[in-house]
């Protein structure tokens, strides 16, 4: 008589992994649910659905702040410090990523959560009321600390709200909202900024709707029990790694600033260019060499590395965060770029633009919703990434086809494609970081948000480098036109250009924004190129798979079942 149960179903497993097979196997199991898993008490559908909600519009905050002063009006007449209002928040949103998830492994979460969202409405407020092009520079530096925080805490959330086997469909419910988030976000800041509310509303709305998101996460999220981290004070902050994290800042803030410089088309011999790209290497090396020494040993002084090498060097992890690096390159740059687009090159109004922004938008979120489930069914995903991927630069490869002449139909053809693909991969990276202990999951999505930051700090500044060097460069061939001039009008705003010069000044403005669209096929293609390095392994093993290997069948039939 056979004996039942767990253990001996990983036995049978076990023994049937050591028979020779004829045919290589080239998925990893995956491996069995921790106790501490096993024991988790997960909320009830009431508590979920409030925490999910609560969370999901914390998310669409996050992501609506990003974008939506992408386009908003130069009131304060600084044309430098535009590229600052989308820059500044960024950085502080990316680079305090890994710290937010040390955070979370030593404090409680709700308390580090709901500290996080006071951050990110003080940032609002002080953007709200802001009388000063650095006054809202500040503020918006604010923001993107909070926003920080709000991210890495609710990803986390989920693990303690569902299973793991639920997972992924719920990570493709908080991929979906942001994705609708960043996709509405340059328009709706063009149509406050348009409107009798002014652009300043973007910053009031963040206060009742965060208000809310506050309040859910504080009735419906409990308090998960976790091994207590019985340290005193110091020895807590210094687990936070306080010189990683000084350094991690550090090269960000230099890369950030010389790409934003190289915005302005000048001389990249001039000091303001180069200067911050000498610092941000010198610093980028000291980090690496700081970190690989650390190597989270957890010395006697509980000083450990921001960024632990043990998981960055697990291939999915590692390869994850050169996937969404890329991912987030080439959407970031279409999230940007088509709204501008409509707006400069076809002559469409902020609220016209935005409904041709919506096939995007509404594309991307039924892809992600269906992935996700699809995921959750399944236990399959890399796959998955190869599709979206491969779709995806397909898509990017038909928009940079757009013209000035470009009728409706590829206009939104074009769209359907490259946003489907998008949806189908975006949240797969999250879903790879569950083969991590529960311990490190917060350290594995911390990783995974910073890349994802990064990627779309790097495309915002990319993008608008080889858009602004291209512009420049047609303008130029203009005659009686003052470029300046043209280059500070609202891209709605070209339509009043006198007739004459109006189809010189939007073709310009279409060969540039042409130029941008290469970011995209180039960001996607190098997100396939990294998806072929993950590991083939299932997120978890369907009940029914594992019914049929109780059952005592074949090593072939496992191998089946597995491909």
């Amino acid at each position: 008589m056979r004996p039942n149960g767990k253990a001996s179903r990983t036995s049978e497993i076990e023994e049937l992994e050591k028979i020779p097979n004829d045919g290589p196997v080239m998925e990893t199991p995956p491996s069995e649910p921790s106790a501490a898993e096993e024991e988790q008490k997960y909320p009830d559908t009431a508590n979920l659905i409030l925490a999910t909600l609560a969370f999901m519009i914390a998310v669409f905050l996050i992501a609506l702040d990003v974008q939506i002063l992408g386009i908003i009006t130069a009131e304060f007449k600084s044309l430098l410090d535009l590229s600052w209002y989308g820059g500044a928040y960024l950085l502080a949103q990316i680079a305090l990523q890994p710290t937010y998830a040390r955070l979370y492994q030593v404090f409680p979460i709700k308390h580090i959560f709901t500290s996080a969202l006071v951050v990110l409405e003080t940032g609002s407020v002080i953007g709200a009321t802001a009388r000063s092009s650095r006054t809202l520079i500040v503020g918006r530096a604010i923001q993107g600390t909070g926003a920080g925080g709000l991210m890495a805490g609710g990803l986390l959330m989920i693990t303690y709200l569902v299973p793991k086997p639920q997972r992924p469909m719920y990570l493709s419910v908080v991929a979906t909202m942001y994705a609708v988030a960043a996709s509405l976000g340059p328009n709706l800041g063009g149509i406050f900024a348009e409107s009798r509310v002014g652009w300043r509303f973007c910053f009031w709305l963040n206060l009742p709707v965060g208000i809310v998101a506050g309040i859910g996460i504080i009735l419906a999220f409990p308090e998960p029990k976790r091994p207590a981290v019985v340290q005193p004070l110091k020895d807590k902050i210094m687990t936070l790694d306080p010189l990683g994290a000084s350094l991690l800042i550090s090269w960000v803030t230099c890369l950030l600033l010389a790409l934003q410089r190289a915005s302005i088309p000048q001389p990249w011999s001039d000091s303001g260019i180069w200067g911050p790209l000498l610092a941000f290497g010198i610093i980028l090396c000291t980090f690496v060499i700081l970190q690989f020494y650390q190597k989270d040993k957890g010395r006697a002084y509980s000083f450990r590395a921001i960024i632990p090498y043990r998981i960055l060097a697990q291939r999915t992890i590692a390869f994850s965060c050169v996937f969404e690096t890329s991912l987030f390159l080439a959407t970031t740059t279409l999230v940007y770029y088509l709204p501008f687009y409509f707006q400069s090159v076809k002559g469409f109004s902020p609220h016209k633009s935005g409904l041709f922004v919506l096939p995007f938008v509404v594309t991307n979120s039924a892809f992600a919703f269906g992935s996700g489930v699809l995921i959750s069914k399944t236990g399959i995903y890399v796959p998955i990434m190869w599709l979206g991927t491969a779709v995806m630069m397909v898509g990017c490869g038909l928009i940079y086809t757009l013209t000035i002449d470009s009728t409706t139909g590829p206009i939104i053809g074009y769209q359907l494609i490259a946003s489907a693909g998008f949806g189908l991969c975006v949240q797969v990276p999250f879903t790879a970081v569950q083969i991590l202990p529960d311990k490190d999951i917060p350290i594995g999505n911390g990783l995974i948000t910073f890349f994802q930051g990064l990627g779309g700090a790097l495309a915002v500044s990319v993008a608008q480098t080889i858009f602004s060097n291209a512009l420049h460069a047609n303008l130029d061939e203009i005659p009686n036109i003052n470029v300046d001039v043209i280059i500070y009008y609202r891209p709605s705003n070209l339509v009043h250009i006198p007739d004459d010069i109006r189809h010189l000044v939007q073709a310009a403005y279409g060969v540039a924004t042409r130029k941008a669209f290469v970011l995209p096929i180039v960001g996607s293609g190098l997100a396939l190129a990294a998806s072929l390095f993950f590991e083939r392994r299932r997120h978890y093993v369907p009940q029914e798979h594992i019914e049929e290997e109780e059952r005592g069948v074949t090593r072939r039939e496992v191998i089946e079942v597995k491909r």
